[in-house]
């Protein structure tokens, strides 16, 4: 993935050191050397990708926190009773691709800018090149170049990419001597490839068109090639024509440089007064090169590529998200990815644990113990848990490094179950008990620990708090609401939870008749009666099914207070019901009567609600 920010950061650490570098540097090295210095900037310009390193940079601008999120686990629904009837707040987590939405205006922005000022050199390069085919002259000269006699151009330069050719000025022309100069001059750009620089200097500028350091260094870099030129052009033509190459270059017409000229693939030979005069002073005196001068390049060079070319080291929950962003259920199996960004496999700690049924028993399962153990974790490698082996009643992930405190835990069965739903629906987690108000030790069948039930709803439905106490009829404890629509909504059915005590008896209960000893009381309820029931889904832990449901009118009763029970109206309805074995408790939901819920929708809502221990 490229990380823009850090790219751009690490470039303009580079600029800026490079350039007081070469400040440093100035008549310490030789000048061949000094140019050499800038191929550095123009891989990190061009090379979007570095490898994370805590030498890097880009560890010291990453304060910002990542953004929390974990895939793969159920919606967990935050209830809390409120007697004035508050709504609950909603609590949204931002999703994966937020950021990059943020940053798109911003996206468009730089590549309409690279468009623009890619355009505007291509423009200026092919405007240049149509100007001096239509006026050049063949000229003989001794080069191995092509040369021409150009009558409308302040320089003599080196231009053609694909089909070089010297093009020169009548000025360059009116002396062998100066001729000479002109040609080995051009021939030395030619020899040191500048033409391929400076198509690397545009593309440059054309992809990091918004930075002033990557114009100053391209100023500064075209500098520079003019002078390692002006070297080479003196090791070609000797140290007694070193007075005359000077004068030929005052001779030559002074240039303002302008940023089209940056982006003019020729290597004129005049620079501007400020940049000839550099030359000048240099050819008089030719620095030599010094021991320490040598050192500082090396050593600062080798400083700058370590914590510039590379990338912030991934902080610990980011990694930890990476984990978890991975992680995908397929054919009856789990699978997830270890980053492949951060290369210390041997810093993962991940326990996968949980509990499998055998018969009426269960036990606890562990998985890639060994490779836990020995730290043989591979980076970016792939790994596999099988979930169609054995009847799962809880299977955790929990993933830390060694190196950090952080840590993060996921429901792998919540994540089977989510990535199996149909299309339209949501998998939420409800705690019970949901709130503490009502006195559920005055329940001896209620459940002693708190467990979690996870059900899929339709999209657009939720689960809140109810806005008035319960009715104490109700055989449900810390009944909650599900509700449908924004706002307020439309309450659609209630759920809640009651614990049951587990059949002790000396036979054997065939197990299609294991439900009636764990809804007895709603079998044979006085107020609100469970029956008919049909299991949806069975499995060692336990069972869901759907029920017919008749309960008295407790609206009518509420509004006629001494009327006889026998006159009280009864409504029909549709409830689902669902028990754990190991937690001895279950989950009713009871839907109101012409809710509309369908007959695909309790199957689905049926099949899916599950009773798992607390993590």
């Amino acid at each position: 993935m490229i990380k823009i920010f850090e790219w751009m950061l690490t470039s303009s650490v580079l600029l800026g050191a490079l350039l007081l570098l070469r400040r440093a540097l100035w008549g310490k090295i030789s000048r061949r050397l000094q140019y050499g210095l800038w191929l550095a900037a123009v891989l990190r310009l061009l090379i979007p990708f570095s490898l994370p390193a805590a030498s890097s940079v880009a560890n010291v601008a990453a304060v910002l926190p990542a953004q929390q999120r974990l895939s793969g686990q159920a919606a967990m629904v935050e209830t809390d009773f409120s007697p004035a009837g508050e709504a609950l707040a909603e609590e949204t987590l931002p999703s994966a691709g937020e950021e990059e939405n943020r940053l798109f205006p911003l996206t468009l922005l730089w590549a309409a800018g690279s468009a623009a000022v890619g355009g505007w050199f291509l423009l200026v390069n092919i405007s240049f090149g149509r100007g001096l085919r239509r006026q050049r002259e063949r000229y003989a000269a001794d080069c191995p170049l092509p040369v021409y006699l150009v009558w409308n151009i302040p320089s003599s330069c080196l231009f053609g990419l694909f089909h070089p050719a010297v093009y020169i000025t009548a000025q360059a022309a009116e002396t062998p001597q100066m001729l000479r100069h002109v040609l080995a001059h051009e021939y030395c750009h030619f020899r040191q490839r500048d033409l391929f620089w400076s198509l690397l200097r545009v593309l440059c500028l054309t992809l990091h068109w918004f930075n002033p350091l990557v114009w100053a260094a391209a100023a500064c870099s075209r500098t520079d090639c003019e002078l390692a030129c002006d070297e080479r052009t003196m090791a070609l033509l000797g140290e007694e024509q070193r007075l005359a190459y000077g004068e030929t270059l005052l001779s030559l017409i002074r240039i303002r440089q302008s940023p089209a000229q940056l982006g003019c693939m020729a290597t004129t030979m005049a620079l501007g007064h400020s940049g000839l005069k550099k030359r000048i002073q240099m050819i008089a005196h030719a620095p030599k090169a010094a021991l320490s001068g040598l050192l500082l390049a090396a050593v600062g060079t080798l400083a700058l590529v370590s914590c510039t070319f590379t990338g912030a080291k991934p902080a610990s929950d980011e990694l930890l998200h990476q984990l978890t962003d991975s992680l995908f259920y397929e054919d009856g199996s789990v699978y997830f990815t270890l980053p492949g960004n951060y290369p210390n496999g041997e810093d993962w700690n991940i326990q996968i644990a949980g509990r499998a049924g055998m018969g009426e028993q269960s036990r606890s399962v562990h998985f890639f113990e060994k490779a836990n153990a020995e730290r043989s974790w591979k980076p970016g490698g792939e790994y596999q848990i099988d979930l169609s082996n054995a009847s799962y009643q809880e299977l955790w992930m929990e993933a830390s490094l060694h190196s950090s405190g952080q840590s993060v835990r996921v429901d792998l069965l919540a994540l089977q179950q989510e990535q199996s739903l149909p299309q339209g629906y949501q998998l939420l987690a409800v705690r019970f008990p949901a709130y503490e108000q009502q006195a559920l030790q005055q329940n001896s069948l209620a459940a002693d620990a708190p467990f979690q039930a996870q059900l899929a709803l339709p999209e657009g439905w939720r689960i809140e708090a109810p806005k008035e106490p319960q009715s104490g009829s109700s055989p449900f404890y810390t009944v909650l609401d599900i509700v449908v629509g924004e706002g307020e909504g439309q309450r659609v059915a209630t759920i809640g939870f009651n614990g049951y005590t587990p059949y002790e008896g000396e036979e054997e209960l065939p197990p299609q008749e294991v439900y009636k000893t764990v809804y007895y009381e709603l079998r044979l309820g006085r107020m609100e009666v469970w029956d008919p029931y049909t299991p949806v889904r069975t499995d060692e832990s336990g069972e869901s099914g759907i029920a017919g449901v008749s309960y008295l009118d407790e609206e009518y009763m509420r509004e006629h207070p001494d009327a006889a029970m026998a006159s009280v109206p009864v409504l029909e309805t549709k409830g689902i019901l669902c028990y754990q074995k190991e937690l001895a408790a279950y989950v009713g939901i009871r839907f109101l009567p012409d809710c509309g819920v369908s007959e695909q929708q309790l199957q689905t809502i049926a099949a899916s609600l599950q009773l798992r221990p607390e993590p």
